[in-house]
């Protein structure tokens, strides 16, 4: 509730863009649209620097980016990812900004050297969609993180300190994806990984070894494409 509510406030918080602008950017978009949304928070302000500590956004500055349709058309903007709204920012010509209208039409997402996907995951027995950044991308298999942002409420003023500032805090969790399978959450333990790989969990297991890797991400990297070298 407390994410919706902030949401909303920023909306209403400036008026909405001219009719023209979303004209003129749709007609040079093809086979995607994008959903119009205000310029809404300046994180840079000193309002804002009063009342949050940290950042809503996965990097705060705005960096070059490109969406990829799955047709192969490619089109360049400057973007970033607002992670407390799960959306992708971005800016046309005329310096509007837009958040991406995400759909299976979208084959990936580059924000400077970060990667993503849109794509279906599974958390025990829940599932959903969302945006995941691609730490590996091999021919049967792929790594992906989830990020996520909540906005922590910080200690209300005493006689002893004065209120402390509402925080975004930001949370990463590791995904696999094998084959053709939705991705799932990572197991934490070591033997539990390495059952996900079935007839080959031995064989990575020896790897895990001699190589003395660790369950990090630059690790599971290494092993992920050892995976694709031996399936």
């Amino acid at each position: 509730m407390k994410k919706l509510i902030f949401i909303l406030c920023l909306f209403l918080s400036v008026p909405l863009l001219k009719a023209q602008d979303v004209n003129s950017v749709n007609s040079t978009m093809n086979n995607f649209r994008l959903s119009m949304l205000p310029d809404i928070m300046d994180v840079d302000s000193p309002k804002f620097a009063a009342t949050y500590d940290g950042t809503p956004f996965l990097e705060k500055e705005w960096q070059p980016g490109s969406v990829t349709l799955i047709s192969g058309e490619i089109k360049k903007y400057s973007m970033r990812y607002f992670v407390y709204g799960e959306q992708i920012w971005l800016k046309n010509e005329a310096d509007s900004t837009y958040t991406l209208n995400l759909s299976d039409k979208i084959a990936g997402i580059t924000i400077g050297n970060r990667h993503f996907i849109y794509t279906d995951y599974v958390t025990g027995n829940r599932s959903g969609t969302g945006i995941l950044e691609v730490m590996y991308n091999g021919a049967g298999c792929k790594l992906l993180n989830l990020h996520t942002c909540q906005l922590e409420k910080g200690r209300p003023a005493n006689g002893y300190q004065e209120k402390e500032k509402d925080k975004f805090q930001h949370k990463e969790v590791l995904y696999y994806q094998l084959d053709e399978q939705e991705a799932s959450v990572l197991p934490r333990s070591k033997k539990e990984f390495l059952s996900v790989f079935g007839d080959k969990a031995n064989l990575i297991g020896k790897y895990f070894k001699d190589n003395k890797l660790k369950m990090k991400p630059e690790d599971l990297i290494k092993v992920f494409t050892y995976y694709d070298e031996i399936k």
